[in-house]
């Protein structure tokens, strides 16, 4: 399947979590070497990590990934989330 671009590339993008960087990274590398579930794991810690002060950009590159192991819910629920968070330019 082919990867979906990502919101946030690369930690300079200006996307800073410093309580779950660790895991947003994991997951980024995990996305680009095509490792989707990897990578949906990754960004679900840091999503959990972050609570409420998860970016919107984390949701949206979170719903990117559960797309691609086709898990339909779990995309709706990150976009939805994205949207509430990032007003829009996610909605």
């Amino acid at each position: 399947m082919k990867s979906l671009p990502l919101m946030a590339l690369t930690a300079s993008s200006g996307f800073v979590l410093a309580a779950s960087s660790g895991s947003f990274e994991a997951g980024l590398q995990a996305y680009r070497e095509g490792r989707f579930q990897a990578a949906l794991d990754a960004w679900t810690r840091a999503e959990s990590e972050a609570g409420e002060a998860a970016s919107s950009e984390l949701c949206f590159d979170r719903a990117l990934a559960a797309l691609q192991v086709g898990a339909l819910a779990e995309a709706r629920a990150a976009a939805e989330r994205a949207a509430e968070h990032g007003g829009a330019p996610f909605a």
